[in-house]
């Protein structure tokens, strides 16, 4: 009974706009569904190129000599002459020697020593989230700093001034564990997040101006969950014009969820990838089914969604106009939330609960 008066609620409460439809595919990317905005901007400007058969292959690692090269194009360098950096793994004549000795010239990068004081670059190595942290910081000549804590980042790290700049910058945030997993391998389309943050402030992730409470203890984390940086820019936002309606009504911000962010945005994505606009979905069914299927408990629950519009301020003004979507929005017994945006078709989800 209790579900499908949720059902029934969910059903009144769809968002439908006549505005036209925009096609948003990253830079004609063929592959490319999560950040596009970010992907786009690198693109436009030539940082990124793609591969030849016209895909983007976001989910792949980015190696250490593709983040040197993506720096070397942002920085308009076209004069490779630099000094031999003496890697025993890069000769002059290797592919990639030329960029990776002006990198070392030009300060961006130092290479690696093995345990007999051997340097070498190890190009085809994915970078690690440290290593990404190091290269930007050093890259450009970043400074800002103020000692942020990351649970797995002691004081004694190689990596705790860089990671401690980056977030002070707001261009990383971390996991929504507290942690920041320096060593994790790092994705071509996490990369691309982070310079676009780093290059355009627009991108970056704002704090939110009134305090949240601290998250609740999460279980110890699985690859696949997700984290603050997985979180788009315009997804944030969302999240910030949420809590800002709420604050004014006297009522706790939300917090992001991990497994709901996930089911948020698989929901956008497939409403994208499959032409509809219903809160049943003929893949995943119920917003309540697809929350189960994500591992989601909660003793509350509910889902808005919206189509066509463009930007967080003109979905959530819209949600409030709503009465139905303004009473999932001001609910005070939902205290999580996960946000879902697809670029294509402008497809929004917000997916409620209370724990």
């Amino acid at each position: 009974m209790f579900r499908k008066i949720l059902l029934s609620i969910m059903t009144i409460v769809v968002v439908f706009t006549l505005l036209p439809q925009v096609e948003a595919q990253a830079a004609g990317f063929s592959d490319v569904k999560n950040y596009k905005e970010e992907i786009n901007f690198l693109s436009g400007k030539g940082i990124i190129t793609g591969y030849e058969d016209g895909s983007f292959k976001p989910a792949s690692n980015v190696t250490r000599l593709q983040a040197v090269t993506m720096i070397l194009r942002e920085k308009g360098i076209t004069d490779f002459t630099a000094a031999d950096p003496g890697f025993t793994d890069l000769k002059i004549g290797n592919h990639g020697y030329d960029k990776v000795a002006k990198a070392v010239e030009l300060g961006i990068i130092s290479g690696k020593t093995n345990k007999n004081g051997t340097k070498y670059f190890d190009a085809s190595a994915p970078l690690t989230r440290g290593q990404m942290a190091k290269i930007l910081v050093e890259g450009y000549n970043l400074q800002k700093t103020v000692s942020v804590r990351f649970k797995d980042v002691p004081e004694s790290s190689g990596f705790k001034r860089y990671i401690s700049i980056l977030a002070t910058e707001n261009i990383t945030t971390g996991y929504l564990d507290d942690t920041f997993r320096p060593n994790n391998k790092l994705t071509r389309e996490h990369f691309a997040v982070f310079m676009a943050r780093l290059l355009n402030d627009d991108f970056k992730i704002e704090k939110i101006p009134n305090p949240q409470p601290k998250p609740e203890p999460t279980p110890e984390p699985t690859p696949e969950e997700p984290y603050n940086d997985n979180v788009s820019v315009t997804e944030q936002a969302v999240l910030d014009f949420t809590n800002a309606e709420r604050v004014k009504a006297g009522l706790k911000p939300l917090q992001f969820d991990a497994a709901l962010q996930n089911s948020a945005k698989q929901k956008s994505a497939d409403m994208a990838t499959n032409n509809y606009f219903s809160h049943t979905s003929p893949t995943y069914g119920s917003p309540f089914d697809q929350m189960r299927a994500h591992g989601v408990t909660y003793r509350s629950a509910g889902e808005n969604i919206a189509k066509g519009y463009r930007n967080a301020e003109a979905v959530v003004t819209a949600w409030m106009n709503s009465p139905g979507h303004r009473r999932n929005i001001l609910n005070d017994s939902f205290t999580h939330i996960g946000i879902g945006y697809d670029g294509n078709g402008h497809y929004w989800t917000q997916q409620f609960i209370g724990k």
